[in-house]
């Protein structure tokens, strides 16, 4: 499980259709083979206990997620999965990419840095104000939606633009979102219910035949 609270970034050293690499630019102890990392919001488990961070991409993350795109000297944010006694700052991510949005606009507004990001049709239920969301891992606040664009927008505070890697983001790049996970159990609930109810229906008019 990650928070979303960004610990550094890292530069791609050297990838191939399978494997990256990737040296972190932050001072990062006590690797251990088979943890779990974000990566752009991707969870990806460490390969070798030395630097650089050698992942494995599978099938899914490479057609699902923009780290396809990524190549040698391009910057990645990073998170190690939380530790059980950590300090829960952030929202409950779990690395697990839902879709991917292209940034529409990137800039300042009045005094506030604003990011507006297109986001895909399927996630579209999920896209409510002041509700929690993943981007490239970084944990984020909806403030306002513009259902009619598809777009919504974020105010990024200065010390999350400079810890993570929005300086190098510009319009048009892809970005990885990941939805709230209540949201995501809500929904599931709500779709039971519903099948349970119909069922209902179904089995009442039936008997009344």
């Amino acid at each position: 499980m990650f928070t979303g609270i960004i610990e550094g970034t890292g530069k791609i050293t050297k990838r191939d259709e399978r494997f990256i690499w990737i040296e972190p630019l932050f001072e990062i102890e006590s690797l251990k083979r088979g943890e779990s990392f974000s990566v752009d919001g991707i969870c990806l488990t460490l390969l070798e206990e030395k630097l650089p961070l050698k992942f494995e991409l599978s099938k899914e993350t490479r057609r699902k997620t923009s780290l396809n795109k990524k190549g040698i000297g391009d910057y990645v944010n990073l998170e190690r999965a939380m530790e059980a006694n950590g300090r829960f700052s952030g929202h409950i991510l779990l690395g697990h990419v839902d879709g991917v949005g292209r940034i529409s606009f990137i800039g300042k507004k009045g005094e506030d840095m604003i990011l507006a990001i297109r986001y895909p049709p399927e996630i579209s239920e999920f896209i409510v104000p002041m509700g929690s969301i993943g981007v490239d891992g970084i944990s984020l606040t909806i403030q306002r939606v513009h259902e009619g664009e598809s777009t919504f927008e974020c105010v990024i505070l200065p010390y999350t633009y400079e810890k993570t890697t929005l300086p190098f983001k510009k319009k048009g790049d892809e970005i990885n979102l990941e939805v709230d996970i209540i949201a995501r159990y809500i929904k599931g609930i709500y779709k039971k219910e519903e099948k349970a109810r119909r069922e209902e229906k179904i089995l009442k008019f039936l008997e009344e035949r």
